[in-house]
């Protein structure tokens, strides 16, 4: 159950809710409130993984400061208890507004030529590496390409390629399915 939370975060009156699958947008958390403590150890994973220049706007305990992993050493499990975080948080993980992915049709056909049988791996990823500079997959796509692929380590890399294309990133629980826990975290460090 990566990435999930089982927390359902109403927004009080001024407050922004937290939608893990959108996360964008301003937040003011106590952090000595669990559920506010909660989206801001959230939302420091989150910059972990996309970089601090997914937060801007930042004050702790009413002061401003710059996010950096010099500055937040030990993050998110030295996040302070006590006092305001305020931030606001906008992520690098979303292709261009006028991006759309393959259709159902058009993957289909691309299918059959990627999945046939007795195809080895370093082919599909030649074709993986081709066909992401040129087109958008969604996660589930995605995920049926790394179905395809023998080996883990190799399902890994193609995710790698893969990532920067895929359409609906908020699904990437999609394609974690496919690896395991050391897998997902190689993927994440190699991001």
């Amino acid at each position: 159950l990566k990435a999930c939370a089982f927390v359902k975060v109403e927004a009080e009156e001024g407050k922004q809710s937290y939608n893990p699958n959108n996360p964008n947008g301003r937040y003011v958390l106590d952090c000595e409130r669990p559920p506010e403590r909660l989206i801001a150890v959230e939302l420091v994973k989150a910059a972990l993984a996309q970089g601090w220049k997914t937060w801007s706007d930042v004050k702790l305990r009413e002061q401003a400061m710059v996010p950096s992993d010099a500055a937040c050493r030990g993050w998110p499990d030295a996040l302070p208890f006590s006092g305001t975080l305020e931030l606001e948080f906008q992520t690098s993980l979303v292709p261009p507004v006028d991006a759309a992915p393959l259709t159902e049709a058009q993957f289909d056909r691309l299918w059959r030529y990627v999945n046939y049988e007795g195809a080895p791996d370093d082919w599909r990823l030649t074709l993986i590496e081709g066909l992401v500079k040129v087109a958008y997959l969604t996660c589930a796509q995605a995920a049926e390409v790394m179905a395809s692929l023998t080996w883990a380590d190799e399902r890994v890399a193609a995710a790698v390629v893969m990532f920067p294309r895929v359409w609906d990133p908020q699904n990437l629980r999609v394609i974690e399915v496919m690896l395991l826990d050391r897998q997902c975290d190689e993927l994440y460090q190699s991001l």
